[in-house]
């Protein structure tokens, strides 16, 4: 009789993943580190599905509450007080390349014009991430930025998973990527302090479909760099997008050259 009570107990369900875009990001989020490779294999599926019936590229996602945040080890600051951004890219790199080029340590060899300096540690093998001989990477960077004139100092961790080829149900696409991203503190700006960058959350999902990478990307920002650019400001957002945009860009040129 105990027995029965402990399988009882034991044998949570497990729930599926949502369908619909907004839910597919927030869940996406939480189970990008924790999450089963079954878990997000089902969720990239559904993205896929609503991805395609988006009427627009990219536009506004619901903001992180703070439990959310929470998972990435930020306290003292409001996840409803960051911006949500998304948008949804297709650009040719085959699978390897793009492999390559996320786990490259020098993204400012990739990304020109984006740092005034950049460095990023790796906690474990950036080569043995390559190889497959494990499926999590993860990082600090350390880097600055020269944005409208103004300059800022900032650091970043994150990690890089590669969910495995499980089934031609599970993962019609092969092996698929995700990356998450955060600031663990404010960026400090110098010589500007009525300027302020206090949060940045940021959510990228990869996977091949039709011979070109499908890209989702998900952000969230609390900043005011002066004037109209700030968080808030559709102009701000709309400018922001246009970089992601232009960093895919940026990848796939790279990706037909061969880098890194």
């Amino acid at each position: 009789m105990l027995w029965s009570l402990v399988l009882l107990v034991g044998c949570k369900k497990v729930e599926p993943a949502p369908r619909e875009f907004d839910a597919l990001i927030h869940y996406v989020w939480e189970k990008a580190e924790a999450g089963s490779d079954e878990e997000l294999a089902e969720a990239i599926v559904n993205l896929e599905a609503a991805t395609a019936d988006l009427e627009l590229p990219d536009g506004s996602v619901s903001r992180l509450s703070d439990d959310e945040i929470a998972l990435v080890g930020v306290s003292g600051q409001k996840g409803d007080d960051a911006a949500g951004l998304f948008m949804t890219n297709a650009f040719g790199c085959g699978r390897s390349d793009l492999e390559a080029s996320l786990a490259y340590a020098h993204q400012d060899e990739l990304h020109t014009t984006t740092y005034e300096t950049y460095q990023r540690t790796f906690d474990n093998s950036d080569s043995d991430w390559l190889a497959g001989r494990s499926d999590v990477l993860t990082w600090d960077v350390d880097y600055s930025v020269k944005y409208l004139g103004i300059e800022y100092d900032a650091e970043t961790e994150g990690f890089l998973r590669r969910v495995p080829n499980l089934d031609d149900e599970l993962t019609p696409f092969g092996s698929f990527l995700v990356a998450r991203t955060y600031f663990p503190k404010p960026a400090v700006f110098e010589g500007n302090s009525d300027r302020y960058f206090e949060q940045d959350y940021q959510l990228e999902i990869y996977w091949q479909q039709g011979g070109e990478t499908q890209h989702v990307y998900a952000l969230w920002r609390e900043f005011d760099f002066g004037a109209s650019y700030q968080s808030e400001s559709e102009t701000a957002q709309r400018l922001l997008l246009n970089e992601l945009y232009k960093w895919d860009d940026e990848t796939a040129e790279g990706c037909e050259e061969g880098l890194p």
